[in-house]
């Protein structure tokens, strides 16, 4: 660590890790279960450029986390599929 007590490299790495990275939350049909909520978990962890999902059933939202040059419609459109229609949550 250096006089602050920071580790330099550390601080470099996690600036790196969260550039390039955003936030969207997602509004999500047809989910009624747990099961829902793991097969929207792993339909969007399954994606690349996707690096964490959060699905609240009792909202019917899922928060992923993913690269910003990742299109809001491939995440909406891998739900689709699944059976879980998804648009943008106001």
């Amino acid at each position: 660590p250096d006089a602050a007590g920071d580790y330099a490299g550390v601080m470099l790495f996690d600036r790196r890790h969260q550039q390039g990275m955003t936030t969207t939350t997602l509004s999500v049909a047809n989910m009624t279960c747990m099961k829902c909520v793991t097969r929207v978990d792993h339909a969007l962890s399954g994606l690349a450029g996707v690096e964490a999902v959060d699905v609240d059933l009792r909202a019917g939202l899922a928060r992923i986390r993913h690269a910003a040059n990742l299109p809001i419609a491939a995440l909406s459109e891998r739900l689709a599929a699944a059976g879980y229609p998804a648009r943008l949550a106001s």
